[in-house]
């Protein structure tokens, strides 16, 4: 795959992760903020934040080699469950 799809991939995760880990936050915390403050995030602010944390933090451990033996250790377990999914369903 493509290092800048990888990437892009990355980012969606960290985005989808730390927006759900914010808003169960945000439910279990209660805070008494001034009106102003409501209208911080209309710009998406922290979701583009987030997304562009999870591609720069994707493209500096890979540039240093970091990703690459997690990937390695990670991708087997998940080639062992593809191919029990595989026969499931053949």
């Amino acid at each position: 795959m493509n290092l800048f799809v990888e990437a892009i991939i990355a980012g969606l995760v960290i985005l989808i992760v730390g927006s759900i880990v914010g808003f169960v936050l945000s439910k279990l915390t209660v805070s008494d903020l001034p009106p102003v403050c409501k209208d911080w995030n209309k710009n998406f602010i922290m979701e583009i934040s987030l997304f562009l944390t999870g591609v720069f933090a994707y493209l500096i451990t890979r540039s240093l080699g970091v990703s690459k033996g997690m990937t390695k250790k990670a991708s087997k377990p998940v080639e062992v469950y593809m191919k029990g999914v595989k026969k499931m369903f053949s």
